[in-house]
């Protein structure tokens, strides 16, 4: 079985590192959002539609020393993890479920400018199909995964 997740999008809050003392095991972790975005184009008003979806990310130890030293809020970042849900009872007894993309690696990525609004409108515009509402593809680029900082 699979279980793998690709992220491209921005930090919602500058991290804050947190030492797990577990016995003779210290252990870090970090626990921020992360907003994805979806572009589309609305055919009929020309209008520019954007949907956000908002994860949970979890890192630890070396990783999470890391990005809490590098990631800060609106940081454009790729992210692979997995996804894990996390299950807790609360004080009535109801189970309570929280799903999260637990990160194995991260990358910034390091924007030269060339993917602008007009790009992005542009995209838009070039593909006429039948629907009302179409989505853009390739809105970072693939040129921008290759940058190593």
């Amino acid at each position: 079985m699979i279980n793998k997740v690709i992220l491209v999008g921005r930090v919602g809050k500058d991290l804050e590192l947190r030492t797990l003392n577990r016995g003779t095991q210290i252990r870090f972790v970090v626990n921020f959002p992360f907003a994805t975005h979806e572009f589309s184009v609305n055919r009929k008003t020309g209008e520019r539609l954007e949907q956000v979806e908002w994860h949970n990310i979890e890192m630890w130890d070396k990783n999470a020393e890391n990005a809490a030293k590098i990631l800060k809020k609106g940081r454009v970042v790729y992210i692979e993890g997995r996804i894990k849900c996390d299950v807790s009872t609360d004080s009535d007894g109801n189970k309570q479920y929280r799903t999260k993309i637990r990160a194995s690696l991260f990358q910034v990525l390091n924007f030269n400018g060339n993917n602008t609004k007009s790009q992005l409108e542009g995209e838009a515009k070039c593909d006429e199909m039948n629907e009302d509402i179409e989505p853009i593809d390739n809105i970072m680029g693939t040129e921008d995964f290759d940058n190593e900082e």
